[in-house]
């Protein structure tokens, strides 16, 4: 449905969007996640018409949409301060649009209603905004662009100034409200929970370019590089190099010198510990490579395991209780800290302090977790 073909957008000497390129499909829920100043709500703008790429093209339906302005595109935006009519009511800030089309009253009172009640706000429509609390002004926002049948809807922070538990809420009715109503949605964001939660495929940006694009959970689970790796989630890292390959058998040596071994890859470091790893990737002698470790891969024992599992020994320097997970800080003498994390089972009766600071622990995963990231 949309294009974006080697689009520039610059500001003087600053490079907002580098020749970006990319395909949005029709019905998808697309997410653009990046950290401030990436170039996320540059290259939003340009879609919606309110900027123009220093170089590049916009194709809608494979129409070149470039030079066309906002209003005559058919594609709406939701901003982060909603921007409602406070004189207006809930109905007459939704019908706005439809009345400056001139559309005939009839359809608007129908139109509008079916986007209230999609939203869940039929009661609401004579309350001005002052009158709602925050979550429902965003559903204001929503409805008044949706209620104009765009075949795209921009979402530029929209949940940003909601409170935690709301901010939750409202993704999953973003979701189900995209899900119902079939419009591409593309959401921009830097919060990665918002991302992981609400879209089918996201672009990871970084200095203006797309580091990666892909599912979800391809992007969670591999990540391309140690930026990306970070910026969705904790993620613990160690370095080394491959010192010999064969048959798809490989040593990869650390600073350390413990040995990591895996179904393709072995890792050595000083210690002697041995971990197993896996990887789709092919690697070269003298290939320089991080071993990426998501906390929630990892799990504590205070007992040393068995061969099942790979290990480090460390001892517990921090534990952040959340309720329902708990994360611990764990300091390992060749490895540096780890982080691990997991989830707090709490049956009646039972003491959830399994764990404590300055116990002497194992740090295990199954030889299969990691992720190898090429410098």
């Amino acid at each position: 449905m949309l294009t974006l073909e080697n689009i520039n957008k610059t500001f003087g000497d600053v490079v907002a969007v580098d020749n970006l390129s990319l395909t949005i499909d029709k019905g998808e829920f697309f997410c653009l996640l990046g950290p401030s100043g990436c170039g996320k709500t540059s290259t939003l703008r340009i879609i919606a018409g309110f900027d123009k790429p220093t170089s590049g093209r916009v194709l809608l339906n494979g129409k070149d949409i470039t030079d066309i302005p906002p209003n005559k595109r058919n594609v709406n935006t939701v901003f982060q301060n909603y921007a409602l009519f406070p004189h207006l009511t809930v109905y007459e800030n939704v019908a706005f649009g439809l009345r400056i089309k001139n559309i005939p009253k009839n359809e608007i009172n129908i139109r509008v209603m079916e986007s209230l009640k999609l939203v869940a706000l039929e009661e609401r429509k004579i309350f001005k905004p002052s009158q709602l609390s925050g979550g429902q002004q965003q559903r204001v926002a929503l409805a008044r662009a949706i209620v104009n049948q765009p075949e795209i809807l921009l979402l530029d922070e929209p949940l940003g100034a909601l409170d935690e538990k709301l901010r939750e809420q409202m993704q999953v009715e973003l979701s189900n409200i995209q899900k119902k109503l079939g419009i591409t949605f593309i959401f921009i964001t830097h919060n990665q929970e918002e991302a992981l939660t609400m879209a089918d495929r996201m672009a990871v940006m970084k200095n203006g370019k797309i580091e990666q694009l892909g599912k979800t959970e391809e992007i969670y689970i591999r990540p391309k590089s140690k930026f990306v790796a970070e910026f969705i989630g904790n993620m613990n890292f160690l370095s080394g190099q491959i010192i010999s390959a064969q048959n798809n058998n490989y040593v990869l040596k650390f600073p350390d010198e413990t040995r990591i071994q895996n179904n393709n890859y072995v890792l050595k470091f000083s210690d002697e510990t041995t971990i197993e790893l896996d990887s789709e990737n092919k690697y070269s002698i003298n290939d320089k490579i991080t071993l990426a470790l998501r906390p929630e891969q990892l799990r504590l024992s205070k007992s040393k395991p068995n061969g099942e599992e790979n290990y480090f020994k460390g001892i517990i320097k921090n534990e952040v209780f959340f309720g329902d997970s708990s994360k611990f800080y764990v300091s390992t003498e060749h490895h540096g800290n780890l982080l691990v994390m997991f989830q707090n089972y709490l049956p009646s009766g039972a003491n959830p302090d399994i764990y404590h600071e300055h116990d002497e622990v194992y740090i295990c995963w199954n030889k299969k977790a990691g992720h190898i990231l090429q410098y």
